[in-house]
């Protein structure tokens, strides 16, 4: 029988799911909606609608890995997640640290992607390391 992962796990990918949904769709069918309510000051919708149309492919993976029990089946979507969170909290802050106007969204974002992270971490701590 396939080794069960922690019900932790279960709700980190529920509620990264909805919140990597939300913002795939605005990104990708909204831009200039939700870039001028952030206040992100990226005038480029394509490399906008390419980062919605990413979150939702992330957000299709979180809802797969709900729907999955056994760690086997998604240990690999984990291992992913901490590699683009660790990249995303790195590449969010180098770029909030050297701009002087970043709106308050890029100090968000980095602690939206560090509570996934800690999430996603942990977990796979209790089922690698933690015997």
């Amino acid at each position: 029988m396939a080794k069960e992962y922690p019900q932790v796990l279960k709700y980190v990918f529920l509620i990264h799911f909805f919140i990597a949904t939300i913002f795939g769709l605005g990104y990708l069918l909204i831009p200039d909606i939700v870039l001028d309510f952030l206040e992100w000051p990226i005038e480029d919708y394509y490399v906008v609608r390419v980062l919605g149309a990413a979150f939702i492919g992330i957000a299709l993976s979180s809802i797969l890995g709900y729907r999955e029990s056994g760690w086997s089946n998604v240990k690999i979507t984990v291992q992913m997640e901490l590699v683009w969170l660790i990249l995303g909290i790195f590449g969010s802050l180098w770029t909030v640290i050297g701009s002087v106007n970043y709106p308050i969204f890029g100090l968000i974002a980095p602690l939206l992607l560090l509570g996934f992270l800690i999430g996603f971490g942990y977990s796979y701590y209790l089922m690698e390391f933690k015997k």
